[in-house]
């Protein structure tokens, strides 16, 4: 049997999410009356943070890309040069951090977080890595251009967070070097929040700066997909 507060709180969320249903349901219905393109307007409503995402080419995608089961599949799947250097935006334990440093084995793992007192200590006295606390972005900044072989991207999800993060590191990561971002959706299911991920990595597709080589699956949609550097 649940517990109260788990009681209280399924209930709050059902409720919730009916109401939202509800509302939308009717929205749809007053804007029928105006226009055939309802999912065309409501692209344009904070239903999305940031601006619709682009269309994707097929020229956007490596030859050889591979879809995998998950992140952690997807990340055993990139090849570095022996002991890279790396990054990763937004840590917060740090669970992802332990994957890199076992799948990657960098040299030097710089993390950025605006705060570390969550993260796990294995991660923390590990010697490969160095911490950047505060704004990601500024953080980015200080490191040299084509420094990086590979830069994880999971900080800030709006449209604004996430497009400060990869054109931050987009110049830090080496041609040829990889990024791979989580996430990759426009919708947050489960905490009921637009996300502006989707749009800005369809958008650096779109100018030709990087292109797909992996995508991994995740149950709820937030996929990771990983980019090469051109």
């Amino acid at each position: 049997m649940p517990n109260d507060w788990e009681a209280e709180a399924r209930a709050e969320v059902d409720r919730i999410c009916d109401e939202f249903r509800r509302g939308i349901a009717a929205a749809r219905r007053s804007i029928a009356q105006h226009t055939s393109d309802i999912d065309g307007f409501l692209q344009t409503t904070k239903l999305f943070d940031g601006p619709r995402p682009e269309m994707v080419r097929a020229d956007a995608f490596a030859e050889g890309a591979r879809v995998f089961a998950s992140r952690n599949e997807l990340l055993r799947s990139v090849r570095l040069p022996a002991a890279p250097t790396v990054c990763e935006i937004g840590v917060w334990k740090g669970s992802f951090s332990k994957a890199i440093l076992r799948d990657l084995a960098p040299a030097r793992l710089h993390l950025f977080d605006l705060r570390f007192d969550l993260l796990d200590p294995d991660v923390r006295a590990h010697g490969a890595v160095v911490l950047h606390e505060g704004d990601s972005a500024e953080g980015i900044a200080t490191l040299a251009d084509d420094s990086l072989d590979f830069a994880y991207v999971d900080g800030d999800h709006t449209y604004q967070g996430v497009r400060r993060d990869l054109q931050g590191v987009l110049p830090k990561v080496k041609r040829g070097g990889f990024i791979q971002v989580n996430d990759y959706t426009p919708w947050s299911v489960l905490s009921g929040f637009p996300y502006g991920v989707m749009a800005n990595v369809n958008e650096i597709l779109g100018r030709g700066l990087v292109k797909v080589v992996g995508f991994g699956w995740h149950p709820y949609g937030y996929h990771d997909v990983l980019l090469r550097k051109g």
